[in-house]
């Protein structure tokens, strides 16, 4: 790639005390899933569109929880990364435990990967896990409210009390 910066939306995804991860056939690391930024969305729209290219699923963005910047070097290459990383859940779904997330693309894989065995799992950056385990904290519930919860009669007050706001995305005019 020639010298540019790459802008990425990732989510952080959890369910049922597991976070999604990808990982390329051909390679030992993960990353957190989403893809890079196109011109004309919104780093929201990216990650949805991402998980629905990559896994035909949908998914509700929710806040916002870091961006992080990130040189490396990968096949003898220089490469720098923006990371843009929301909470996010996958539409639909309450699970006591995580169903499976099918990949549409060779050569990709999704993974469950249980939040205690998070620190011995090769997660690239290596900053994303306490990322990841920050919002693990959280009450599950609040983690999937965009599903389990009626937000406006049920849940506003107590995700106001932990510090969440949760809108879902509507796509903005081009």
């Amino acid at each position: 790639m020639g010298k540019h910066v790459e802008v990425i939306a990732r989510g952080v995804i959890i369910e049922a005390r597991h976070v999604l991860l990808c990982q390329h056939a051909k390679r030992k690391y993960f990353y957190l899933p989403g893809g890079h930024v196109e011109w004309g969305e919104t780093v929201v729209e990216a990650l949805a569109r991402e998980l629905d290219e990559e896994a035909g699923v949908a998914v509700h963005v929710g806040p916002l929880l870091v961006v992080e910047d990130h040189h490396f070097t990968q096949n003898g290459k220089r490469r720098h990364e923006i990371n843009i990383i929301h909470l996010a859940h996958i539409a639909g779904r309450c699970a006591r435990k995580p169903r499976p997330v099918r990949s549409r693309e060779k050569g990709l894989k999704f993974v469950w990967c249980p939040l205690k065995k998070l620190g011995k799992t090769q997660l690239l950056p290596p900053s994303h896990i306490p990322i990841v385990r920050e919002r693990a904290r959280l009450p599950l519930d609040f983690l999937a409210v965009a599903d389990c919860y009626d937000i406006e009669r049920e849940g506003q007050s107590e995700l106001a009390r932990a510090g969440i706001s949760w809108t879902i995305p509507t796509r903005s005019a081009q």
